[in-house]
């Protein structure tokens, strides 16, 4: 039963109850001419109109916390953990932008397959947070989160990609393991500069995207203490029939006495402060999972579009920098470099031969021949020529 229906039942039982009810004391004989009659009925009024006022102040200050704590969390999902990985995207898209700035295939597809999976785990996010609503498989088919086809419709995933995220856990989260390792195969061939401090600054952004994905969903599933929950509910719906019974009475007791202002007064304030109670239960319910496809919620078909305009903005103007249209020149670009290997002598494989030592003695077990290794073999004597 909604909260209106059971303040109005309410209100109706207090009614009647107070019009066909036999009681000591009747105002059906009331007259408004004497003043005594008069200041009794209008303290009656007062006294019965103030007396949910103290519980009112303990549900409003209930209901306030609960409903504050719900928006704040909808507030760090949005600002905090989304924004963070939207933030991601833009920042992997913009490095690119400056690292290849030619018009080559292999440069467009780089830049490219990053966005597209940053855009790729923007949407799956949605689909697993909607695993939250889907109680079977019924909800699961028309909430669409073991649907993959659309993605691959949209183009930001392939056939074989498809495949390795089908039955996959946690998939907004594993995609951004596919952009960790695709920069790792970028350091490895050598077409980052300085690869590896871009090594270390790539991963420890795709860990703090992947962080704020897994935080959103554990945000997203978990729910308040259903004690408490059910304390809240219960104080309002226990205020809202205590409205309702003292709106009845003096409802009653305004027709009698003709004291019309205030029959008028407390069935437009019983029916307000239902409507305010049931919108306060309603919001929490409907922000606690922002990523519904309801219209009060997060749109991903904005995020993605926004990610992609912003991201190719990124992408032509380091094609195109002011400086390289006025002097008629290509973009500025940082040569890529290999990564410098160290080798360890101690870790080489020792072949059993004699070196000599800086003083002139031989020494057993170390490989003269080996990178690592200050000692050389002696140089064979030459031949004498006579």
């Amino acid at each position: 039963m909604s909260l209106f229906s059971l303040s109005m039942l309410s209100f109706a039982i207090c009614y009647l109850a107070s019009k066909y009810c036999y009681t000591i004391v009747s105002w059906s004989d009331f007259d408004e001419t004497d003043l005594v009659q008069v200041w009794e009925v209008l303290d009656e009024f007062k006294v019965v109109s103030d007396t949910a006022q103290v519980l009112t102040t303990l549900v409003s200050f209930l209901l306030g916390l609960y409903v504050t704590k719900t928006v704040d969390i909808w507030w760090n999902i949005r600002h905090e953990l989304l924004q963070g990985v939207l933030n991601t995207i833009d920042s992997m898209c913009a490095r690119l932008a400056v690292y290849f700035p030619g018009n080559t295939i292999e440069d467009e597809e780089a830049k490219e397959t990053v966005l597209r999976y940053g855009v790729l785990s923007v949407k799956l996010l949605f689909k697993d947070a909607r695993e939250v609503d889907s109680w079977n498989i019924r909800d699961r088919k028309r909430l669409g989160c073991d649907n993959l086809g659309d993605l691959v419709d949209e183009g930001l995933l392939l056939n074989h990609e498809k495949e390795l995220l089908k039955d996959c856990p946690s998939r907004a989260q594993v995609v951004w393991v596919w952009i960790a390792s695709l920069f790792t195969k970028w350091c490895l061939d050598g077409r980052l500069p300085n690869p590896l401090e871009n090594q270390n600054t790539i991963l420890e952004e795709c860990n703090t995207a992947r962080n704020n994905i897994s935080m959103i969903l554990a945000r997203v599933n978990t729910q308040y203490p259903m004690s408490y929950s059910h304390l809240v509910i219960s104080m309002v719906k226990v205020l809202l029939i205590i409205q309702a019974l003292c709106s009845g009475y003096i409802f009653n007791l305004s027709l009698w006495t003709g004291y019309y202002y205030w029959m008028c007064t407390q069935l437009v304030y019983l029916v307000i402060w239902t409507i305010f109670h049931q919108a306060m239960i309603d919001i929490k319910e409907h922000i606690t999972n922002p990523f519904r496809d309801n219209p009060c919620d997060f749109s991903e078909m904005i995020q993605a579009a926004r990610s992609l305009n912003t991201c190719r903005a990124f992408f032509k103007a380091g094609k195109h920098p002011p400086y390289a249209h006025k002097h008629k020149t290509n973009p500025a670009a940082l040569p890529p470099q290999l990564i410098v290997r160290q080798i360890i002598s101690s870790r080489l494989k020792k072949n059993h031969r004699t070196a000599v030592s800086p003083g002139g003695r031989y020494k057993v077990g170390a490989d003269p021949t080996s990178p690592g290794n200050s000692m050389h073999s002696p140089p064979e004597p030459s031949p004498s020529p006579y």
